[in-house]
């Protein structure tokens, strides 16, 4: 009751449950894991306007090993589905883990910031 968001923390697709998640009361999840096949168009569509989504740049394949045109594609495609009209944080899938080189983490970021600040014109 002091006004504290809750975020909730969950790896695997639970969008089936979100529905029931949301009467918890949490305002944000983490991570939207592409490959447990959790579609952040669908998730955005559905929930966009009743929590913040987190994540979504693949962390098992592209971060670690995709090429910087790959890393930028999906970090750009990300911020086009998720982010117009806010509620939606870039981040990875799932961490920025130690088999993600330092400068593929930094690429994203940079990325995203060349797209802008909100409220984004995508």
């Amino acid at each position: 009751r002091k006004g504290a968001k809750v975020l909730l923390h969950s790896d695997g697709n639970i969008s089936l449950l979100l529905d029931d998640i949301l009467e918890m009361g949490i305002q944000g999840l983490h991570p939207i894991e592409r490959k447990a096949s959790m579609d952040i168009v669908d998730m955005k569509r559905r929930f966009g306007d009743s929590i913040a989504l987190i994540g979504n740049v693949d962390a098992s394949s592209t971060l670690p090993w995709g090429t910087r045109e790959e890393i930028a594609s999906q970090t750009i495609e990300c911020i086009h589905a998720a982010a117009p009209g806010g509620g939606y944080i870039l981040a990875s899938d799932h961490s920025i883990h130690p088999g993600i080189p330092g400068q593929n983490a930094k690429f994203m970021f940079e990325t995203a910031r060349r797209c802008g600040t909100y409220p984004l014109k995508t």
